[in-house]
């Protein structure tokens, strides 16, 4: 939940505008301007891992994996422990 929102910030160009409140891009953000000069890294430089991370790490992997204990995690209750878990996550199905 939280790696997929810091990967895309910290490897994204452009800001965010949320309507109320904007989020610069986190190579204008201070600490982006601090981390890039501490480094010493160009923006293309730091830019590749953190979009690998990303798109192919925290997109594709972990959020699957995630799923997948979700629905394990579900399936275990109705099948194993005999319990109204998964009832209670059917629409119109749960008990009060």
């Amino acid at each position: 939940m939280f790696a997929m929102p810091i990967t895309g910030w910290m490897g994204y160009t452009g800001g965010v505008n949320y309507g109320m409140f904007q989020l610069p891009s986190f190579r204008q953000s201070g600490l982006g301007q601090w981390i890039l000069e501490t480094l010493n890294m160009e923006w293309e430089t730091w830019e590749v891992p953190w979009d690998y991370i990303h798109k192919k790490v925290s997109g594709s992997l972990v959020l699957w994996i995630l799923i997948s204990i979700h629905v394990a995690a579900a399936l275990y209750h109705h099948f194993v422990q005999k319990d109204d878990v998964l009832k209670g996550m059917l629409p119109g199905k749960s008990e009060p």
